[in-house]
């Protein structure tokens, strides 16, 4: 068997961006919060992010565990995917305030833009890693 080291470690830090994703607006990278029952875009930035951020840390963590190869390309490439929706979300569905002075602008914005950036470039990287393996 041919050694996968490579491919474990890259979907291990697929799965970490995916968690890191789906937490960040809640934790560290706080978003504007619902007052008198409005949303505001932040509050739903926020919650694609954690359904997106979910989605990226199952794929990794299947990628990691799927014997088939074709099946793991498959995933790493829904990763792909994924990401630059996240990327898109942040930026065009659900952009945060337009105020420069918020925290959603200041931190939230920049934080789940390069963690989208991120994850599609381990993406990449990963896909890239298994087809150089395999020629």
């Amino acid at each position: 068997m041919k050694n996968r080291k490579h491919f474990y470690i890259t979907c291990a830090f697929l799965t970490l961006i995916g968690s890191i994703i789906a937490i960040a607006p809640f934790t560290f990278a706080k978003v504007c919060k619902q007052i008198d029952g409005m949303a505001s875009n932040c509050y739903y930035t926020a919650k694609g992010a954690l359904g997106i951020g979910a989605l990226l840390a199952l794929l990794g963590l299947m990628a990691i565990f799927v014997k088939s190869e074709g099946v793991r390309r498959g995933l790493v490439l829904a990763y792909l995917l994924a990401s630059v929706l996240e990327i898109v979300t942040v930026t065009a569905l659900f952009p945060v305030c337009d105020n420069a002075q918020m925290q959603c602008r200041l931190v939230s914005f920049p934080v789940l833009l390069v963690l989208g950036i991120l994850g599609a470039a381990g993406s990449i990287a990963t896909v890239f890693l298994e087809r150089k393996e395999h020629v």
